[in-house]
Order: C-alpha cells, then structure tokens, then sequence
C-alpha cells in the first residue's frame, strides 16, 4: 500500500491551512511577513498545529509497563506510523503547498525545538479512539476507495473512510490497494475464476459438484478471512488432498491446488508463509514464528513434512500467539486477533486424539486440478482464462469478483460457524490411524480384534494382543505403547465400548484360576516382564474387554471377588 500522506491528501491539508487562520502557529506583520518564532509559537505548533496537519502520538493500546508511543500521521480514521524524518518531510511539503515556504525557513533555525527528540513526547496524542476491529458477528474490508462491512445478512458498498466511527481508526497499512467497485461490474460467468476454483476443489469422487464440500470450503474461507477469533472456534484449517483406497496414508503427489488457495487469500489479509518441512518432530525452531509480527493475520504454512510437529502449534491455536525473534524481546499477540494458521498436506497432521482434532477444521479437497493435468496436461491457469489466480494479470472483473466471493464466505461463516468436530471422511480417519500403526495390513488385525473381542464377549490379555499383532503382520515395528493407543482409539471411531466395566479405564487383574491357565496355554507365561524375569502365577496383568452399541460386559461373581483381592 503507497504511503498515506500522498499528493491529494497534503494538498487538502495545506488548503486548510491556507483558509483557517486558527490552524496557524506564526503571527505575521501588516503585510503578512511570518514573524520570528517565539515560545509561544511552540506551543501552538503542538497544541493547534500538528493535530490540524495529522501528526499524533498513538498510545499503545495493549502495551503493559511504561507506555509505548508511537509517532503517525492521521487523516480521516487513517493512522500510519511515520519517523522523524518523514514528520518534517510532511510539515515542509504542506507549508510549501499552502504557501508559506518563509516560515520554513524561520523553522530551520530552531529545528530542535520544532523537530528535535524533545518534541517528539509532547506531541498531542490520539484520544478517545480506538482501533476499528472485527467482531463477532461483523467484519470489515478496506480499499482505496472506501470500507466494506459485512454482516450476516449485508454487505455495504465502499464507505468513504470520512464515514469512520469518530472513536475508531484503522491502520493504513490494512488497505488493500486496489478499488472496491461492485456496481459498476456485471460478474457473468466466464468471470468466476475464484468461485470456479473454490468448485473444483469440491468435487466428489465421481467428478461431479459436491454443495456439502462447497459450504465447508465456504466456511473455510470466511473463517480465515474473519479477523475475529471466537474463543470456542479457535482452530488449524487442514488442506489435504481427498484420500481414497489407493492413497490411505497420503502418498499422493500433490498438484490439487490446495495451496493456490490461501496464497489467493493473501490478496485479502495480511499473510505470511513458512515451508512446512521445516517443522519436523523433535526439530521445532523457537524462532519458527520470528518474523511474525502483530499486523499478521493469516500464516500458511505449505506441505507440511511427513513427521510434521503439529503438538508444538497447540499454544499458537488456542492461545495467545507468542513470538520470539533473535535479538528482539518476545512479543505475545492476544487471543481475540492472534494470526489464523492454514496447513496444506498430502497426508494428516497430528495424532487421532482429542487433543490434535479439537485444534483441527479439516477440508478434503477434490484431485480434479492433478487430474486435468495428468489426463490432459491442463494446469489451473489453463482453465481460468489463461490467468494465474490472484495474480496481477487478473483485471478488474476478476479481483471484484474474488472480493465479492470472499465476502459471501465471510457471510456463511457468521451465519453458520465452523462445523462440529469429527466431520472428516472415513477414508480420512483410517488414514490417520495407519499413520500411526504404520500400515493397513496392522489396522485391519485391530479391527478383526475388536470385532472378535466384542462379538465373544471374552477378557483378552493385553499381552496377547501385542502377540496376535506381532504373529498376523510380521512387519510391525511400532511400539506397543502406539498399539495400545490405536486400538483404543479405533475402538471409540467405531462405536466400541473400551473396557466399559472400569469405564474406559485400564484394568490390571491376578493371574490367577482361569487366567493363568489360559496365560499358559497362549505361551505368555514364556514372555519376559519390562522389568525382567518371567511372569508367574499371580502376577498383574493389563486385560481389556470390549462391547458394542452400548452393552456393557457382565462380570461373573468370582471376577468381582478377584478383582477385590
């Protein structure tokens, strides 16, 4: 975005100047010769002077300590942070344009006292407005020509930034630069490259449009381009290509276009984007976030890494957003405008527990782009109009018409929110668990164990379903930590009750009676104990039961008086 005080802007101020003799801070003689600059002088240059121009100090809002100010230039709700430099460049260029080069120069010899450090603190401050935000249910869009508000059920046309509340201002830097001009464009159907692509991408196996994938990646879209953070909804958009039979742990080659998607939005908001390799598991960078800063508002992070640490994200999701860059002192952006994340991924992020999918909006987009380029050799530029998506070729039909869609995507996600959780396809879930156990062939003995366990209604060892793995698929090597995890997690997806007589607790029991004959007829009693030796009769042992549908397993009289031994 150009600087604030252009040309047109200084010229309105100096014709102000030139026509309201209160703004001024010299007197002149009969004949309108500046006087020299005395004392007082001074204090209307503070006082009358610079507020009238648009210099200000602005008083940090959020800062904790000792106030931190910074110097700007003001004009109609706009602020934009300036040096000292750049404030004497603007008094100059706006005594010059109104006429009144003489007084500059009286200026310059007492440049201290009317550019010097010590007038930077007694430069009036900005009082009694606060920064124009979205909220809950609104949102705001600024251009050259004017502001956009959008609410659920409206979205005003360009307001000019004279219209601004009285008590609000918003930084310059959120302009987008480009007009905002709605009416005067007819959006015909060749022009709906955004909307098209956003199509595409929705899908469904058989090629044809999906509406449900439409909505969800409608909601997707306003989520990120709210900047507004609901505290329930805080969560990680995941871009993953749709996986299917053949692609159940992520192998795809990519090529769908989901990443075009966020770097398109970054034509909406202010964005920063990070190779996703280079957060790998147990190598997370503490300077990762360095070069974020506050006026970030959406960070992408691209083709996540296979053991990507999507743990080390938790604080940055849920909390405040903490940065810490070399040679500069942390900063915390708060929660309410903490910088949304966007993953795009071949393969799911995280484990299948609560704690990842409660931080996770997860959106499966269609293989069509990858499709059109293997069958036909069609890139995404080739089927919109010969344009690259939200790059400068696209004219001003295509950015209104991208305006306009982000807008009613703005509007589904204020009418709707972000969906409830555990939305994901199921092939996308079973993806996620042969990420974890390390292959198909190990989910598919968890699932013949949980069917045989549930449909026997027996008590299994929980050392005899390590066996059971280890013996069906030879190849395993994960840890039997992660096993464990797995089938208790695949149990609860499928609607399995774990152990549902200690409450999905763990159970510990004797090897006693029955269980020590059949421990001994399994060959367990030739297994080796973590802490070494051999098991014998009466020792502990993890056992496991599990049922379906909500039937709980019943214990024999014998089991309960075991169990209180």
């Amino acid at each position: 975005m150009s600087t604030l005080w252009t040309p047109e802007v200084l010229t309105d101020i100096a014709q102000r100047i030139s026509t309201q003799e209160s703004i001024r801070f010299w007197d002149e003689d009969e004949v309108g010769h500046p006087q020299d600059l005395e004392k007082e002088n001074i204090t209307r240059y503070l006082n009358n002077f610079l507020p009238a121009v648009g210099i200000f100090n602005l008083l940090d809002q959020d800062s904790k300590g000792i106030p931190k100010l910074s110097l700007v230039f003001f004009y109609e709700g706009r602020v934009e942070r300036i040096d000292t430099q750049q404030f004497e460049t603007v008094i100059q260029k706006v005594l010059s344009e109104a006429g009144y080069s003489a007084v500059k120069e009286l200026m310059h010899f007492k440049k201290n006292q009317f550019f010097g450090k010590s007038v930077l603190n007694s430069i009036p401050c900005i009082e009694g407005r606060t920064l124009l935000r979205d909220k809950r249910d609104s949102s705001y869009r600024f251009f050259i020509n004017g502001y956009v508000e959008i609410t659920s059920d409206k979205v005003t046309d360009p307001l000019p930034y004279s219209s601004l509340p009285d008590d609000c201002y918003i930084w310059n830097d959120l302009v987008t630069p480009r007009h905002y001009r709605p009416s005067e464009f007819e959006i015909r159907s060749g022009d709906r490259h955004f909307r098209d692509y956003v199509a595409n991408l929705s899908r469904d196996p058989e090629g044809e449009f999906n509406d449900q994938a439409f909505e969800r990646l409608q909601i997707a879209i306003g989520y990120l381009c709210h900047r507004h953070n609901r505290a329930s909804e805080r969560r990680c958009l995941i871009l993953i290509d749709r996986l299917d039979d053949e692609n159940l742990i992520g192998q795809s080659n990519g090529g769908t276009g989901k990443s075009i998607l966020p770097v398109c939005l970054f034509n909406a908001l202010n964005g920063y984007k990070i190779n996703g390799k280079a957060i790998k598991q147990n190598k997370i960078d503490q300077f990762t976030f360095g070069s974020v800063n506050e006026a970030h508002e959406l960070i992408l992070i691209d083709d996540a890494a296979d053991n990507f640490d999507f743990e080390s994200l938790y604080p940055h999701i849920t909390g405040d957003f903490f940065i810490r860059s070399m040679r500069k002192n942390p900063i915390s952006i708060p929660e309410d405008r903490a910088p949304k994340i966007v993953i795009t991924t071949n393969r799911p992020v995280g484990d299948s527990d609560f704690s990842s999918q409660r931080r996770q909006f997860v959106v499966e987009v269609s293989p069509y782009y990858r499709e059109q380029a293997q069958k036909y050799g069609k890139t995404p530029k080739d089927l919109h109009g010969g344009m690259e998506l939200g790059k400068d070729e696209w004219g001003d039909h295509d950015w209104n018409e991208f305006y306009q869609f982000a807008f009613e995507c703005i509007q589904v996600y204020l009418k709707k929110g972000l969906p409830k959780l555990n939305e994901e396809s199921k092939n996308y879930k079973r993806s996620q668990f042969i990420s974890r156990c390390g292959s198909p062939d190990a989910l598919d003995a968890i699932e013949r164990i949980l069917e045989q366990v549930s449909a026997s209604g027996d008590e299994w060892f929980v050392d005899q379903f390590y066996a059971e793995i280890r013996r069906t698929v030879p190849s395993c090597k994960v840890t039997e930590a992660i096993l464990l995890g797995v089938l208790k997690d695949v149990a609860e997806a499928q609607g399995y009750l774990f152990n549902p007589h200690k409450n999905g607790n763990k159970d510990s029991q004797r090897l006693n009676g029955d269980r020590w004959s059949r421990w001994v007829a399994l060959g367990l009693d030739q297994s080796t104990k973590k802490t070494g030796g051999s098991y014998q009769k009466d020792d502990r042992v993890t056992v496991f039961r599990v049922s379906k549908d909500g039937i709980e397993v019943t214990k024999t009289v014998l089991e309960l008086l075991w169990e209180q031994s």
